[in-house]
């Protein structure tokens, strides 16, 4: 009977040291791709002065980017393409000059449309401007850098900008 007990703890112990083995590679397996580079690409131009011609509370994408650096993402004079989904964290500067007493917005524009917050500006004088957002985007998403001005259809003239989107999470 002792030898039959022992027999049975024997194999329970191979069983779950096997599962476990297999359990720990799957994980192994799986954290392999965080090995990677993420998905990613950084646009930017300067010593630009492109003017948009604004319409009231309409969102303009800025446009005549120039690709700094991808890997499994689309970049594009005018936008970032997400070929692979997940979460994104993705970074933006902008330097302009509006028309005085404008109120000049800028946003992340996901597939055209507003998304999370903006930066505000209320001045004549060039200003810097950051924004930040962290999205859930899937493949075929697109992403480009907005503005607005909220105060009239007068014209921003962009000096410079960057745009930086990378794969966060999966």
């Amino acid at each position: 009977m002792k030898r039959l007990i022992n027999f049975a703890i024997l194999l329970f112990a191979v069983a779950t040291l096997s599962a476990q083995g297999s359990f720990l590679t799957k994980q192994i397996e799986v954290h392999i791709e965080d090995l990677e580079q993420p998905a990613y690409a950084a646009v930017a131009f300067a010593d630009s002065s492109d003017t948009y011609d604004l319409t009231k509370d309409t969102w303009s994408p800025i446009v005549n980017w120039v690709t700094a650096g991808s890997n499994d993402c689309t970049a594009s004079s005018d936008t970032i393409t997400i070929t692979k989904s997940g979460t994104y964290l993705i970074q933006a500067t902008l330097a302009y000059q509006g028309s005085d007493a404008d109120t000049i917005h800028v946003s992340v524009l996901k597939n055209g449309t507003q998304v999370g917050c903006e930066s505000t500006t209320e001045t004549a004088d060039y200003e810097n401007v950051a924004v930040q957002e962290v999205l859930s985007l899937t493949q075929g998403d697109y992403i480009t850098l907005g503005v607005m001005n909220e105060t009239d259809g007068g014209d921003v003239t962009v000096s410079s900008g960057s745009m930086y989107v990378r794969r966060i999470y999966y």
